[in-house]
Order: structure tokens, then sequence, then C-alpha cells
């Protein structure tokens, strides 16, 4: 689905990322191979709701965390050995991280693409396969506190 005009400009999409966020129930479970989820995060200071997707394949793990009110992506972590190329042509492969680009939107012209890719680590971000460590480390750049909500584990056929 394209968006015709982009929903969020630059500081409200740095604003959403900065402000003070929590999980909005408890997350209990193993998480295995084809796993795939949703977690649910409220604003502390207002009632703005966001969401964690996630999908969990051995080679493949995506964690995005988006604005639920206009749809659009603020963060996604890729850890998998695939790429994104950015507007102004650069080629970011591997694990990486897509962010929020008000000027990627206006670059890319294609009337979706509204993220700009970088290689991990960046800032808090580390560059890891662990699943669970970068589900840690894209709540710690969200703000987003998690203790004694989150108790996610990975499956034994995981653990190799």
């Amino acid at each position: 689905m394209a968006i015709t005009e982009l929903q969020l400009t630059q500081q409200e999409a740095n604003q959403l990322i900065l402000e003070l966020k929590e999980l909005t129930k408890k997350i209990n479970g193993t998480i295995e191979e084809g796993a795939k989820g949703t977690i649910p995060i409220k604003s502390k200071n207002d009632n703005r709701k966001f969401k964690i997707a996630y999908f969990y394949s051995l080679n493949n793990i995506h964690i995005n965390f988006y604005d639920v009110k206009t749809g659009l992506s603020l963060v996604r972590i890729n850890l998998n050995q695939s790429f994104h190329r950015n507007a102004d042509g650069t080629k970011v492969s591997g694990n990486r991280v897509n962010i929020f680009s008000e000027q990627e939107y206006k670059l890319k012209n294609d009337g979706k693409t509204h993220m700009r890719a970088f290689p991990l680590p960046r800032g808090i971000l580390k560059n890891t396969s662990n699943f669970l460590e970068s589900l840690t480390s894209l709540l710690d750049y969200t703000h987003t506190e998690y203790d004694n909500k989150l108790n996610l584990v990975l499956g034994t056929t995981l653990n190799i």
C-alpha cells in the first residue's frame, strides 16, 4: 500500500521515538522458529499507541517498531543477509536498522519508502544476531519501559 502523503514530519517522528513509553500488558512466551507476533506499547504522556511486530527465523529476524495511528514504521531492525538501497544509492547489507526519514521519503519519491537504512551497530542498537538482545536494545532506543512485563525465551531448538 503506497502512502500518498507522509503523515508524520521528521520532528514528530523523532518526538515519538523519544517520548517515554511502556508495554501495555505482560508478554510471556517462547520464541520458536517461524514465530511472529506483536507487542503492544503506549505512551506514558498521552494515549498514543505503538506496536512492535516481530518475525523470527534462524537466518531472518525482523523487529519493527511502528506508530499505530499512522501505521508508519519508526525503527526497524533487520538481522539477515539481505540489503536495503537508500535513495542516494548507498547499499546497506547484512544486519541493519531502518529509521524513519522524511528526507528519504522525498528523495525516493515512490510514495511508500519512508526509512533510511544504517549498518549496525548504531548508538545503543547492537550488531547481534540474538533476537532477545536486539529486542531489548530496540526497547531501550525507543524509550520503552519493559521491566517485569517482558519474559520471552528462545526455544531449545534455537539455542544452538
